[in-house]
């Protein structure tokens, strides 16, 4: 018997797959049919296009270009962006503060000790004459600085336990977790599971 006419034959309900075996033989690929290919009317619900080969009749949520959809749901939250404008301010404060210092932020003056903000001092002076606009600009480099390596360090070492448990699974997964639920997340309490 012919197995090409077997499944060429219209009589048959359902299509074997490529690499069935059909009494003791396997089905080459090329008399297989193609079940949601392109442009197979032999299939109603995913006929395909037969126009744009590339086209398989699925529907891809993927968008062009990422970054530009993150950026439009970005624009389209109105406290995000006002919360993206001050971290980008502060970061520009911290790289070219220092140009917009007229003094030092540890030099002392007690000439001008607890002085009031006026053109010279906007911010004024504290008990020991120094700047305080001077000092908040040089604390805003110190506090983003500070805030970055937390954030580093707490992600790799997120990500590094988080590998592992994934990667190792089972107990070494559950160890990890468990451990990880005894660190205090506020004095003197744990966080509790549901």
């Amino acid at each position: 018997m012919d197995i090409r006419r077997l499944f060429a034959s219209k009589s048959s309900t359902s299509q074997p797959a490529e690499g069935t075996v059909v009494e003791g033989a396997v089905l080459p690929a090329e008399t297989t049919p193609e079940i949601g290919k392109p442009g197979n009317p032999g299939n109603p619900e995913n006929p395909g296009n037969p126009e744009n080969p590339s086209d398989d009749g699925t529907f891809h949520d993927k968008p062009e270009n990422q970054w530009l959809e993150m950026w439009r749901s970005l624009k389209a939250n109105k406290p995000a962006m006002i919360s993206l404008f001050f971290i980008i301010f502060l970061v520009l404060i911290a790289l070219f503060g220092s140009y917009l210092t007229p003094y030092d932020p540890v030099e002392t003056d007690m000439t001008v000790a607890l002085q009031s903000p006026s053109a010279e001092h906007w911010f004024g002076t504290d008990q020991l004459g120094m700047d305080i606009f001077s000092r908040v600009v040089a604390g805003t480099r110190v506090s983003l600085t500070v805030g970055l390596l937390a954030v580093a360090i707490a992600l790799t070492i997120g990500v590094l336990l988080g590998a592992i448990a994934g990667y190792a699974g089972g107990a070494v997964d559950s160890t990890i977790m468990r451990l990880l639920l005894h660190f205090p997340f506020k004095h003197g309490s744990t966080p509790t599971t549901s």
